[in-house]
């Protein structure tokens, strides 16, 4: 439980306690449709358990999409749209210094602009964009529109990304809360 509060401690160097309250709902979501997923696609789809796994993976998506909306909007009033994608703008030379960092074996430090940031930035369309293409879908079934299975496959295709998203970024946070704790620790033992 430690662990956790110091975790929450080192998320809040770089995100007001509002987003990070709005970070840590959306990958709580996310990971819950992962599991809703998973178990509609291990049931039988007439299965009662399937069924209801189904209902909640819809409901929580739409419910997912509008936090998603809320989420990337406060972010980009908090930091602007060049902080997360820098290259749109043609400016790559923070990404540069932060990939020659990393090949270097050692953690960019987050930066507007840098790496971090624009990996972040491609997380918060992927967040949309699986959230949006689930409730294209939905919106496609329900109007029995010949698009839905378009849509379901965009989804799934959408979900593998986010899944690779997740763990990639995820490992990212906790390589980098471990080697602050380090670096806590050696300035302790070097002051003690």
């Amino acid at each position: 439980m430690n662990k956790i509060k110091s975790f929450w401690r080192f998320l809040g160097f770089f995100q007001p306690p509002f987003l990070r309250s709005l970070h840590a709902l959306a990958a709580i979501l996310v990971v819950l449709q992962f599991i809703s997923s998973f178990i509609m696609s291990k049931n039988a789809p007439d299965g009662v358990f399937a069924y209801f796994s189904f209902l909640y993976h819809i409901e929580m998506g739409i419910i997912l999409l509008f936090i998603s909306v809320f989420f990337i909007a406060y972010s980009f009033n908090l930091h602007g749209p060049r902080h997360f994608f820098p290259y749109l703008w043609g400016d790559v030379a923070q990404v540069k210094k932060d990939v020659k960092t990393t090949l270097r074996f050692k953690l960019a430090a987050p930066r507007s602009g840098g790496l971090a940031a624009a990996v972040q930035g491609l997380g918060l369309g992927a967040l949309f964009l699986a959230a949006g293409s689930g409730a294209a879908w939905y919106a496609a079934v329900f109007l029995q529109a010949q698009s839905a299975s378009g849509f379901l496959s965009f989804h799934k295709a959408i979900v593998i990304l986010i899944a690779l998203y997740f763990i990639g970024h995820g490992t990212m946070a906790i390589l980098h809360f471990l080697l602050w704790q380090k670096n806590i620790a050696k300035k302790a033992a070097k002051s003690a």
